[in-house]
């Protein structure tokens, strides 16, 4: 309601609701336009929602991408238990259906806002369906409308308890081909281990002996010959451990892959095994006469991890009463004989306490001693104020040789817990990684943050790398592209 523009300084404004539902035509006028801010003309309402350093923050400058729209559509309608895929495409359809229907919409007028050549284009490539009641335009009965619009929807599958996902994915890495990768991912790691230990025990060596940066000319021709052979078996080592990381990285990849194409194919045999049986339990369940509650309609899912005991339990309690008095005494021992068969444990009465559970006749008949006095304490939210305080002190530095070790960046989020925030790395190169890692890396180079601690509001990676070294003393000495910048 704020993005409506205003002029007055002194009069009421539109600033609220109740005020933009007074506002009338005026009379004489066909209309009462309503402007907008300029500052926000050019922002978008469907805008995307950025990861940066102290949060996240909606990005009013940037638009929706197709791709997240439409993976967000596809869980969504996984959710709400649609039995086709939900797409941006199912609105379009569900429009152009409207539009066929109406009768105020003329093929031309259709084709118009469908951007269509001719109405051939529907009716060749848009599965609309035919949802008109046949069989009662036939017999010259009043044909059902509405039954018949909402049969064809895709609203009619919706059923909360189809399983879209895994419940438990650990069965996954007891598949046969899983398990084949998984070792050899391990036999690859092995090898490139050892040819990485290899490899710089060989360059500590050649170090050792010759340093970083030898000069040729201080060494005799038999060193030179040396250091050239060792320079040569450095290069192949290295190659050799370039393999190994790159046949390791491969095998990473392919299981990977796998466990995705299994995670896959076990939630379309559930969901082919549920379309197939569960139709057939819900109408046995309904000829029987019990009721399914709908806060166990998850755990009536049909999707094989439910053991027998599991359901004979849920199938005996649910019943409805027996209508004599011995069917309802039978429902109740079936419901106990199931309680029964899903315990662990046998039913029996409470074990005694032990002696160590009972009570002393002193210590009953004797009254507790009062208790010594106490010297006073602070309370401990004056003990966490004087933490925040201390940790802030230190976070901002007085000169350039001092090196924290707390994040001032977690350490002004104020939704973290408080040992996240006042945490203390081991030196200011632990803290530096954790720096990098956590709050640079992850963001583009147009992230936009604000640091809590100081106020100031920071427009780019660079400028946040900048404002840690300059006021908060974290330095990094990584290159340009490993934090993900440009070179200059």
């Amino acid at each position: 309601i704020g993005a409506f523009k205003s002029l007055s300084t002194d009069s009421p404004v539109l600033d609220c609701p109740e005020k933009l539902y007074r506002l009338r035509v005026l009379h004489g006028l066909g209309e009462q336009e309503l402007k907008l801010k300029d500052e926000i003309m050019d922002q978008h309402v469907f805008c995307q929602a950025l990861r940066e350093a102290d949060g996240i923050r909606f990005a009013p400058e940037k638009p929706l991408t197709r791709g997240w729209l439409g993976y967000r559509m596809k869980r969504g309608g996984e959710i709400t238990g649609f039995a086709e895929v939900a797409k941006p495409y199912c609105l379009r359809y569900g429009a152009a259906k409207a539009f066929n229907d109406s009768p105020d919409v003329s093929n031309e007028l259709q084709n118009v806002m469908l951007q269509h050549a001719s109405i051939d284009t529907f009716v060749r490539h848009y599965s609309v369906g035919i949802h008109v009641d046949a069989q009662a335009i036939v017999r010259g009965l009043p044909a059902e409308k509405q039954l018949m619009r909402f049969a064809c929807s895709m609203s009619r599958s919706i059923d909360p308890r189809r399983p879209y996902r895994l419940e438990d994915s650990s069965c996954i890495n007891d598949i046969p081909r899983v398990r084949a990768l998984e070792d050899t991912k391990q036999a690859r790691k092995r090898i490139r281990d050892v040819k990485m230990r290899t490899y710089e025990d060989a360059e500590a060596a050649f170090q050792g002996e010759f340093g970083d940066d030898p000069q040729s000319a201080t060494l005799s021709k038999t060193a030179r010959k040396r250091r050239k052979a060792q320079e040569k078996s450095l290069k192949k080592l290295r190659q050799k451990f370039d393999h190994a990381d790159e046949q390791y990285d491969r095998a990473v990849k392919q299981l990977r892959n796998e466990k995705r194409r299994q995670k896959h194919r076990l939630i379309r045999e559930n969901l082919e095994r549920y379309k197939n049986e569960q139709p057939v339990i819900d109408s046995e369940r309904q000829l029987s006469g019990k009721v399914v509650d709908e806060e166990v309609m998850g755990a009536l899912q049909r999707t094989g991890y439910m053991t027998p005991q599991h359901m004979t339990l849920i199938d005996s309690i649910l019943t409805m009463p027996g209508t004599t008095v011995t069917k309802e005494y039978e429902r109740r021992i079936a419901a106990i004989n199931a309680v029964i068969a899903v315990c662990d444990a046998e039913e029996g009465a409470p074990s005694r306490p032990g002696a160590s559970q009972k009570r002393s006749v002193d210590a009953v008949d004797t009254p507790p001693a009062s208790p010594l006095p106490k010297r006073q304490k602070s309370t401990p939210s004056d003990e966490s104020d004087d933490r925040f305080s201390q940790a802030i002190a230190s976070v901002c530095v007085k000169s350039r040789e001092e090196r924290p070790t707390i994040c001032f960046i977690c350490l002004g989020k104020a939704k973290l817990p408080e040992s996240k925030r006042l945490q203390t790395y081991k030196n200011p190169g632990s803290l530096s990684r954790h720096f990098v890692n956590q709050h640079i890396k992850p963001f583009p180079n147009d992230m936009h943050c604000e640091c809590n601690i100081c106020g100031e509001k920071l427009l780019s990676k660079s400028g946040l790398l900048n404002h840690a070294q300059r006021v908060h003393g974290i330095v990094s000495c990584l290159p340009l592209p490993a934090l993900g910048l440009p070179l200059p």
